[in-house]
């Protein structure tokens, strides 16, 4: 498999990802917070 191959069946993984998981409860623990859990050092 090309390197490119890779990166876009990854890409695609990513997106399905993003689509079938419910962000909502990370993003508002994270905005609710006044630690980003993301950006936490």
């Amino acid at each position: 498999m090309s390197e490119a191959k890779f990166a876009n069946s990854m890409n695609a993984f990513q997106r399905n990802l993003a689509k079938n998981f419910d962000y909502k409860p990370l993003k508002f623990i994270a905005q609710s917070s006044k630690t980003n859990y993301f950006t936490a050092e």
